[in-house]
Parts: C-alpha cells; sequence; structure tokens
C-alpha cells in the first residue's frame, strides 16, 4: 500500500515536478485552486475555495492516514514592494 502524501502548490514549477516523479510511489493528495492545472490522472485534487467547511470534509472522508505533508506553494514575483505583502500571505 502507498503512503499518503498531501500537498499544496501542485501546479507550480516544483510541484509539478514533485508529482510527475513521485505518483507512482505515493497516493498523492492535492489542494488547488479553481483555476490550477493539476494533473488528476496522477493525483487527486481538492480545488478549495476558502470554505475551511469543505476542506475538512476532504480531510474527512479520506479513508487512510496521511503519512506527510508538502507545503510547496508559493507566490514567485521577481520584484517585491509593500504592496505585494497581501499576495505573498494569500499564495501560502
Amino acid at each position: 500500500m502507498k503512503t499518503n502524501l498531501f500537498i499544496t502548490g501542485g501546479s507550480g514549477f516544483i510541484g509539478k515536478h514533485f508529482i510527475d516523479k513521485f505518483y507512482l510511489d505515493y497516493d498523492i493528495k492535492a489542494i488547488a485552486r479553481d483555476s490550477s492545472v493539476i494533473d488528476k490522472n496522477k493525483c487527486k485534487v481538492f480545488y478549495y475555495d476558502r470554505d475551511i467547511n469543505k476542506l475538512n470534509n476532504f480531510f474527512m472522508n479520506e479513508d487512510s492516514v496521511m503519512g506527510g505533508v508538502l507545503h510547496l506553494a508559493t507566490l514567485y514575483l521577481s520584484n517585491h514592494n509593500i504592496c505585494d505583502i497581501e499576495k505573498l500571505i494569500d499564495s501560502n
């Protein structure tokens, strides 16, 4: 039986590469925004719309324990300024 992993940032550069490399070794569950593009053939995707009850139900309905959590979500900005703080926090 494969170990369950929960990841954030599955549609990002690191997340996509992680899923591509390890989907055969792990049962990957990813959280994503509706606009995110993730290969659903390689992992189970939960599309988060800021409803904490839906997120809780997602975890409660999973039939096995998570073996680990990988927080890979990020917001890349080549230049930063004070106006970006809210976006940076929201992305993580």
